[in-house]
């Protein structure tokens, strides 16, 4: 019973390197888009059927790779791709030495905050151009919840 309510006291005599973690980290994400890639062609839930989906899948593995026959468009596509895995590997690394270093309540507070904020910065022009999105009543309340759940109470559990 005391496992369930402290599951970090399950890592506090466990040695494993951050690195290592964060591969297994990444491997499951992966395992986890993949699985949710097949909801895209359920029929009424996705966009795609399921011709539709390959293809789209076929003509993007293309324009990533430089196959012949891919789009003018597809020139200089290394640099965003190389930049979010980039930069997914150091929020990974950050999140879990957030974890080492810390506690993982305070990784939560962390990931609680940037989530809505992450939000918030798809809808600002001067990050995202010509392709921001419009800001919507859920921005608000995810900042809202964000801001109730971070109160001073529960940060007493951080430290």
């Amino acid at each position: 019973p005391a496992l369930y309510s402290n599951p970090q006291v399950t890592f506090n005599d466990t040695k494993c390197h951050v690195l290592y973690l964060s591969a297994k980290l990444i491997n499951w994400q992966v395992v986890g888009v993949l699985l949710a890639a097949v909801l895209d062609i359920v029929p009424g839930f996705g966009n795609h059927t399921p011709s539709t989906f390959f293809a789209s899948q076929q003509e993007g593995l293309a324009c990533l790779f430089q196959l012949e026959g891919s789009a003018a468009e597809c020139d200089g596509v290394w640099v965003p791709v190389l930049s979010f895995v980039v930069a997914y590997i150091i929020a990974n690394l950050s999140i879990l030495g957030v974890i080492k270093v810390g506690n993982a309540v305070f990784a939560f507070l962390c990931m609680a905050v940037t989530t809505p904020l992450t939000m918030f910065a798809f809808t600002f022009p001067i990050i995202m151009g010509d392709n921001a999105e419009d800001a919507h009543w859920y921005h608000f309340v995810s900042l809202g919840e964000c801001a109730h759940e971070t109160s001073a109470h529960d940060l007493y559990y951080v430290v």
